[in-house]
């Protein structure tokens, strides 16, 4: 039972990963699976490690998360074994993505990432991107990794009324 339980938990994460068109961070992946209560959030992090040790999904990692996509293995294996998914689970998924589709979409156009410059201390790199347009991409070099740090931490956070105060500022 573990092992079929352990597959389905699999087939359930790949199918969420097929159905979106960029990354999910582990959180994402969360507020579905465990919202939906598919398995609890201890046992979705198994099933990710084991998707990624496997390589039917890969994972990408910067300062602060981890985000996920299906690779062409995990495409293939849902695709072998997609009928075992039930239609409930299918269309409980479908729906959760279109409930939360604004979303999705506005995190994954968030980034900051940071990294060491002997010229210039850390530099800190924040973008955002809608529809594959960079609405503002913001290099900043900041004196101290905890600073580097924080400035990631709050973007994800701030990054519209950021945005905000510098079209105000240039449209005056």
């Amino acid at each position: 039972m573990i092992d079929s339980s352990l597959s389905l938990y699999k087939l359930i994460i790949l199918y969420l990963l097929k159905q979106v068109s960029f990354p999910l961070t582990v959180s994402q992946i969360s507020d579905c699976v465990v919202g939906l209560n598919y398995m609890t959030y201890f046992r979705m992090n198994e099933v990710l490690q084991d998707l990624g040790e496997t390589g039917l999904a890969n994972a990408e990692y910067d300062q602060h998360m981890t985000h996920y996509t299906i690779t062409q293995d995990g495409l293939e294996s849902l695709y072998y074994l997609d009928q075992d998914l039930s239609g409930e689970i299918k269309e409980e998924i479908q729906e959760w993505l279109r409930d939360h589709s604004y979303a999705l979409r506005s995190e994954a156009g968030v980034s900051a990432r940071y990294h060491w410059n002997s010229a210039e201390g850390y530099v800190v790199h924040c973008t955002v991107a809608e529809n594959d347009v960079t609405m503002i991409n913001l290099t900043l070099a900041v004196p101290t990794e905890a600073a580097a740090k924080t400035i990631c931490e709050k973007w994800h956070r701030r990054h519209a009324e950021v945005y905000s105060v510098i079209m105000k500022q240039l449209m005056e």
